[in-house]
């Protein structure tokens, strides 16, 4: 999903399957120059995930998404824009 700020950046959640992954998540992306913050799911609906996501800017999203795949780090579900699967 996107969360549009006062400018015309956004930032994409990326669904983790667990708090530790979120964590290694963090890490991982953060050693490859990719900020990013774990956060807490406010949506009640944990079927695509543990209940913490990831956030990092919508322009990084792809990128992102490969690192964490490519590092074992397990993405419960494709992130959204706007409410639909990218």
């Amino acid at each position: 999903m996107i969360e549009k700020r006062g400018d015309s950046c956004g930032i994409a959640y990326i669904n983790v399957s667990s708090v530790t992954h979120a964590m290694r998540g963090q890490k991982v992306l953060s050693a490859n120059g990719i900020k990013s913050r774990i956060k807490r799911n406010t949506k009640k609906d944990h079927s695509v995930g543990c209940g913490y996501v990831l956030s990092v800017s919508s322009k990084d999203i792809v990128r992102a998404e490969q690192i964490l795949m490519e590092n074992g780090i397990k993405v419960a579900a494709p992130a959204k824009k706007g409410g639909e699967f990218i």
